[in-house]
């Protein structure tokens, strides 16, 4: 392998993992908070990335701004869900499942009342390349990396520095001492499914210039971050982000060389680790 073409393949990875990582992080938050597994988080992705298309090139808003609305837009429904869906079903695991599920199927069958089945298209951001070291780099891939950086710094300034962050991991450490220090534990669950709702929001804008916008990519996007937080831990942001990374790259220099054996030699590696560490690489028994 030359250098050229291992830091091409090392671009790739990153963002692709990066974006993983965006989303895992999202869905460990509403997993580790509220204590749901919500199989609608790809349907958010999807929703983000159509925010995107409408903001951006129906309205023609700036990109950045139209990222930012989309993210918001998505935390917004996240809310929503969380105070008429979400809530009611607390701490049953069974109906969590069938209404998340539900509410996955009707936002694909709302995507496709209004916008049908044709894919869109966001004209790239950043076109062309950059040369750096004599390997020439896509310029939007690139500012998808920073976008993603920038959002796990202000979700990790806002976990670590503010009131609700600091009361969202007290929450997510133990429910039942939290409220005992008057911590309002219904308050942090839509918190949480609200900032995780938005960072699947934001997730799916930012990647919409690279990728084709279509009803279904929220469920392939949901298989991949299940084996992110699988490997990474389903409790444990850390794990997101690493496990985010590692998949990315395991997929990224893994279609280069082993062409369609790539996914099921990171299901076998993935496999491999859960077989020494059950919890994941960074996780902890899951208490519902």
């Amino acid at each position: 392998m030359t250098g050229r073409l291992f830091l091409q393949l090392l671009t790739n990875g990153i963002s692709i993992g990066l974006l993983y990582a965006l989303v895992a992080l999202g869905l460990v938050l509403v997993l580790g908070v509220a204590k749901v597994f919500n199989f609608a988080h790809g349907e958010f992705y999807m929703l983000g990335a159509f925010a995107l298309y409408v903001f951006h090139v129906r309205m023609h808003f700036n990109y950045v701004l139209s990222v930012a609305l989309s993210g918001l837009a998505i935390a917004l429904i996240g809310a929503i869900c969380s105070r008429f869906i979400f809530q009611p079903i607390r701490g049953s695991l069974l109906k969590a499942a069938a209404a998340t599920v539900g509410l996955g199927i009707i936002i694909i069958q709302a995507i496709l009342q209004i916008f049908g089945t044709e894919e869109r298209g966001v004209v790239p951001i950043f076109p062309g390349t950059i040369t750096l070291w004599g390997v020439m780099l896509n310029l939007d891939r690139l500012a998808m990396i920073g976008y993603c950086l920038f959002i796990v710094g202000v979700l990790a300034w806002f976990l670590r520095r503010t009131k609700y962050g600091i009361a969202m991991r007290a929450t997510n450490l133990d429910e039942e001492t939290s409220n005992l220090q008057g911590i309002n534990t219904d308050r942090m669950y839509l918190v949480a499914i609200a900032v995780g709702s938005g960072l699947a929001g934001a997730a799916g804008a930012i990647v919409a210039p690279i990728l084709a916008i279509g009803p279904e990519m929220g469920q392939t996007m949901l298989f991949n971050v299940l084996m992110v937080i699988i490997l990474g831990g389903m409790q444990s942001p850390l794990g997101a982000v690493l496990g985010g990374l590692i998949i990315g790259l395991a997929f990224s220099f893994g279609f280069h060389f082993l062409g369609g054996y790539a996914e099921l030699a990171t299901f076998f590696l993935i496999g491999l680790i859960v077989l020494f560490k059950p919890h994941g690489l960074f996780g902890r028994p899951i208490e519902v």
